[in-house]
């Protein structure tokens, strides 16, 4: 087995790919699988919420949304993003 780091980097590659060919069920269980070994990882969190609202999750999608904006882990490009999927979905 796969250390979890390497185990949660596998687990957001592969969702980031699933959210391209627009896979979002599958794409969310990915990004859940690696939040769970980095829970505050700003990139996947903005990954998850997208594939939320692209099923229709749209509260989960916001409050993800917001946990995004909260981590302290985006660029400035993705802290924006955020915002603006929240403004959207509000």
């Amino acid at each position: 087995n796969p250390p979890a780091g390497e185990n949660a980097e596998y687990h957001g590659f592969l969702a980031a790919l699933l959210q391209r060919s627009e896979h979002h069920k599958e794409a969310i269980d990915h990004y859940l699988a690696a939040l769970r070994a980095n829970p505050t990882a700003g990139p996947w969190l903005l990954g998850l919420g997208i594939s939320l609202q692209a099923d229709g999750q749209t509260a989960k999608a916001a409050d993800i949304f917001r946990r995004a904006r909260q981590s302290g882990s985006l660029s400035p490009e993705l802290q924006a993003f955020a915002e603006q999927r929240l403004k959207a979905l509000q």
